[in-house]
């Protein structure tokens, strides 16, 4: 390009990119459409402010940034703008994994590099063109940029447009604010629930001992089960275990690991989540109790809760120094444990589960479905992805299987609880929507494995417990029950446990699931957008709705 003006209209063009797509791509109104296209347009324009343009493209080079981000989200989910949750994933996110997620995402990472590469050359050349913009061309521009904000307000009024969370790159400024403002409270933590105490108590004589096991999954799906209806055998242990109390209708509050693990280890959930600053973990609640307390993780720490939550057991043993970083490796960690004859001892497991990139998840020889080596994630390598994935569902049935194994010859009155922080699209449909932690979940993230196991000590002991369980496995439950259910079944007395929200007690009563939304604010499901193939999905899997 020889001519400023040229480049100018390429440039404006370019970092309007991203708004094109979410054009098409966003539940938004027809109204709010308007100046969704034009205030973007309108602040692109002011690129005029510089004679040459290339020097305004450097002011605007976090867009290029943020618009490469944004582009690389639409490939993975189809839909939506940067959340919150994904720049605090930032945080969260240790460097393995997310090479392993970046080196499958070739096709996207090329085509923003090509483009914003393109956009940064077009920039350099402007720079060094003799040729400058005219005065008047200048001026035109901004009369013409002033007009479309003026233009874009009656659009903006008339339908109710919140520009923080309807205008790109406008929401993504405030998420990028909201997210800090997260992590400098999550950051506090220590001192805001430094003088918090559950006042539990255990309602079990100190000559009866007991193991409480919570098991957190990562990213499996309960339609990936086929203890839950799958048609393959994905979990011929848990299938035909005795003992096993397996949930059907459940459902995580939020697809987000860095929010999710933290619910299921604590009283807090969709609707109050604000708790969660203040409140201590379930590890303290049981410790509180006379429990020893045990935080097995094989998940590098990450600066989330879960970080401070095991700093609150008793001991903390992180298998991830090992050689692999397959769960299997928790198994003598945990039979160690066992073996030191603790009178009552809690242990909480957060395994790697089926956290992508799948088939680093377990070793080759439990490779039992092929081929399973992605080579990118794409509609073509779909059968493989399936193939990956289902082989990390196999191998978490012989890892829970070895702990109710385990649990079992040890001969104590025990139990074993299982679920995952959230689900996984995994290019299902025509949306090819893949990965977890959008904006807007899918069925496929929502919908969790979720189940009991109970030694036959703890039913002779508790044998109400037990029944309350079984009566209660085909209702709608959600990652808002584990805190009260974990007490529960424990036979720990504390304020902050709701009998209510105890799945093992018959008080227990069903209550309205929500999300926790990217701004941490409760959605009802049928407010959460969800597509007309997720609410098909939904039903046909007997899930009640809403």
């Amino acid at each position: 390009m020889t001519h400023q003006k040229n480049i100018y209209w390429t440039l404006v063009v370019i970092l309007c990119v991203p708004n094109i797509f979410l054009f098409f791509t966003e539940d938004i109104s027809l109204l709010t459409r308007v100046p969704f296209i034009l205030v973007p347009l309108s602040i692109y324009m002011m690129m005029v402010v510089c004679r040459r343009p290339g020097w305004s493209m450097i002011l605007f080079f976090v867009m290029m940034v943020l618009g490469a981000f944004q582009l690389v989200l639409l490939y993975l989910f189809g839909r939506s703008i940067i959340a919150s949750d994904m720049f605090l994933n930032l945080f969260t996110t240790n460097v393995g994994e997310a090479e392993e997620l970046l080196g499958k995402l070739l096709p996207a990472i090329v085509g923003v590099v090509v483009l914003y590469s393109f956009a940064i050359a077009v920039s350099v050349q402007s720079i060094y063109l003799k040729e400058k913009l005219t005065r008047s061309f200048r001026l035109k521009m901004m009369k013409i940029s002033s007009g479309l904000i003026v233009v874009s307000i009656p659009f903006m009024i008339a339908g109710k447009t919140v520009v923080q969370d309807d205008i790109f790159p406008i929401n993504i400024f405030y998420n990028m604010g909201f997210a800090y403002h997260c992590h400098i409270k999550s950051n506090e933590y220590q001192k805001t629930s430094a003088g918090f105490s559950f006042g539990a108590l255990s309602e079990v004589s100190d000559s009866i001992p007991e193991v409480y096991v919570l098991v957190v999954g990562e990213t499996a799906r309960a339609d990936h089960f086929s203890l839950f209806g799958y048609q393959r055998k994905t979990t011929p242990f848990l299938d035909t275990a005795k003992g096993v109390v397996p949930f059907a209708d459940a459902l995580t509050q939020t697809n987000a690991t860095h929010k999710s693990v933290p619910i299921i280890l604590s009283g807090a959930s969709a609707s109050d989540f604000e708790n969660i600053y203040c409140q201590k973990s379930i590890l303290s609640a049981f410790s509180q109790s006379g429990f020893y307390t045990v935080f097995i993780s094989n998940q590098k720490p990450n600066g989330s809760f879960t970080e401070d939550y095991f700093c609150q057991a008793d001991k903390y043993i992180d298998v991830t120094t090992e050689a692999s970083t397959y769960d299997k490796n928790i198994l003598p960690h945990l039979k160690k444990i066992l073996s030191q004859g603790h009178k009552k001892l809690f242990v909480v497991v957060h395994t790697y589960g089926s956290h992508f990139n799948y088939s680093q998840r377990y070793p080759k020889e439990n490779a039992y479905y092929k081929p399973d080596d992605v080579e990118v994630v794409s509609y073509r390598e779909k059968d493989k992805l399936i193939n990956a994935f289902d082989n990390t569902i196999r191998y978490t049935d012989e890892f829970l299987g070895q702990i109710i194994s385990t649990l079992d010859s040890i001969g104590v009155s025990s139990a074993m609880f299982y679920c995952t922080d959230h689900g996984e699209d995994l290019i299902d449909d025509s949306r090819h929507r893949f990965l977890h932690a959008s904006p807007v979940p899918t069925y496929y993230q929502l919908h969790i494995p979720y189940l009991w196991w109970f030694s036959s000590q703890y039913k002779e002991h508790f044998p109400e417990k037990v029944q309350n369980v079984i009566s209660h496995k085909n209702m709608p439950v959600s990652t808002a029950n584990v805190f009260h259910t974990m007490c529960g079944v424990a036979n720990i007395k504390t304020q902050y446990a709701d009998t209510h929200s105890d799945i093992s007690s018959d008080a227990f009563k069903v209550q309205k699931r929500y999300f926790l939304n990217d701004h941490n604010q409760k959605v009802a499901l049928d407010s959460l957008g969800l597509k007309k193939l997720d609410i098909q999905m939904i039903k046909s899997r007997g899930i009640t709705y809403p």
